[in-house]
């Protein structure tokens, strides 16, 4: 999904939130573990599947092809506002 320098970006702010509310580091790091790994496992999941799709050949390549035909642009983004559309907020309001 080429989001590893996003996730990065998202991480560093989650973790400097929780680093100066919670009184400990080791505190602060288990919740931004809780709070990431779901995204972080539906982003890697979204990137194997573009990489299948993306590099598929012969039929697979065809149904796709196909497929992104069908789809219109407007579709196709809004299938992934769940990767571009991300606020802080949505995290953070998890911590509290």
């Amino acid at each position: 999904a080429a989001q590893g320098a996003a996730m990065a970006i998202e991480d560093a702010f989650i973790l400097a939130h929780l680093y100066h509310s919670k009184p400990h580091i080791k505190e602060a790091l288990s919740e931004f573990d809780l709070m990431r790994k779901s995204r972080v496992d539906k982003v890697k999941k979204r990137s194997r599947f573009n990489q299948k799709a993306y590099h598929a050949i012969g039929p697979f390549a065809s149904v796709r092809n196909l497929t992104l035909k069908l789809v219109s642009g407007q579709a196709f983004l809004n299938n992934l506002t769940w990767v571009y559309g991300w606020t802080p907020e949505s995290d953070i309001a998890k911590s509290e």
